[in-house]
């Protein structure tokens, strides 16, 4: 009943993109999972412990979780613990692309103000008032809705050097949303509700 628990705290914590707690989470059910001998749980919570993992840049432990839960379910022979496991791999794809393209777009137009670490001290902020945003800084990140982050990137900052990334490096939206994930990935956070598409059912997996 507690790897139960723990992965239905997980899942909760996934759906409001809280990626790092939902991650202890389900490390929590597959260790209580495997000492009580439940390989179905073991199987659902390793899937999803991959999504977040992958969503927190840990993409070859990712790789890791998805390839052992379907390799259970394929043991147990369960046809929806072999369907969940594939479309965990599926959202375990999508969310190492997403980034791996916000990381490369970070590294190529945001590095110099804020830093190769994203902590505010890039070789330009020493010149700029007020000083590049340390983007390690949960409380601030966590603080600011999706769309807020969107419209910051996409049109700049008004009193900031922070440029209009939208039209001075032609960001479309969809780099946009990837540099966002990243930036989110650093904090342990994620898109709300941003896995929930991958589920059949109302149960937690």
């Amino acid at each position: 009943e507690r790897a139960r628990a723990f992965w239905m705290l997980a899942y909760v914590r996934r759906e409001t993109g809280l990626m790092q707690p939902a991650y202890d989470l389900y490390a929590a059910a597959v260790r209580y999972a495997r000492a009580s001998g439940d390989e179905a749980i073991v199987a659902n919570a390793l899937s999803s412990a991959g999504v977040c993992s992958a969503k927190l840049g840990k993409l070859e432990e990712a790789q890791a979780f998805q390839e052992e839960s379907l390799a259970l379910a394929r043991k147990l022979g369960d046809p929806a613990l072999e369907l969940n496991a594939l479309q965990r791999a599926g959202c375990i794809l999508v969310a190492r692309s997403e980034y791996e393209q916000g990381e490369a777009i970070f590294l190529d137009r945001c590095w110099g103000c804020h830093g190769k670490k994203a902590d505010g001290h890039g070789p330009n902020a020493e010149d700029i008032v007020p000083r590049p945003r340390n983007l390690r800084n949960k409380p601030f990140v966590s603080s600011l809705s999706y769309t807020r982050l969107h419209e910051s990137i996409k049109y700049g900052v008004q009193g900031t050097a922070m440029p209009a990334a939208g039209f001075d490096f032609a960001l479309d939206d969809k780099s946009i949303g990837d540099l966002i994930n990243f930036v989110l990935s650093l904090n342990g956070l994620g898109a709300p509700g941003a896995t929930k598409s991958a589920d059949n059912s109302t149960t937690p997996r």
